[in-house]
């Protein structure tokens, strides 16, 4: 990954999520906390995705940009409530360079793992449900696999846009 910043939030988030992982399994599945643990790894992986799409974003734009430009990415992008859906990700994209967009949708549709978008859209439903009052009963190791697959979909954005 070009950018290293995010590529260590995703590093420690992804080291949240196992050490999470570990505690439910030594709690057993049946524990109380169990859910809290759960919707925290939710809460935390689909926030460090969503810094991920927008820091890279951001990251790359604002070199050699003026101080206006510069404020209006920030205000735009960074500082903005955005779910990181594939969606939302597009758009910005298409928004910003249609060649990154084309190029983008082609890394990931053409990637080897069909079930990209689907655990990206995964863990923002499960955001969102507990965010808005739910009850989401993802297991730890369903955050995970979302997690890690949502991962390379911010591989395939940063590479996308290093590489034009």
């Amino acid at each position: 990954m070009y950018n290293d910043g995010v590529e260590q939030e995703l590093a420690r988030c992804e080291d949240e999520i196992v050490l999470l992982g570990r505690k439910i399994d030594e709690l057993g599945v049946t524990n109380s906390l169990v859910p809290y643990l759960t919707k925290y790894a939710i809460i935390r992986g689909c926030g460090a995705i969503e810094q991920a799409f927008k820091s890279i974003i951001v990251d790359y734009c604002i070199v050699n940009c003026n101080v206006q430009v510069i404020n209006y990415l920030e205000n735009k992008i960074s500082r903005s409530s955005m779910n990181p859906s594939y969606e939302n990700i597009c758009g910005l994209l298409k928004e910003l360079d249609d060649n990154w967009h084309r190029r983008f949708k082609n890394e990931v549709n053409g990637h080897s793992n069909a079930n990209l978008k689907t655990s990206l859209s995964s863990l923002v439903q499960l955001r969102n449900e507990f965010a808005h009052g739910g009850n989401p009963t993802a297991s730890i190791q369903d955050v995970s696999t979302y997690f890690s697959d949502s991962r390379v979909i911010i591989y395939k954005l940063d590479t996308v846009i290093r590489t034009l």
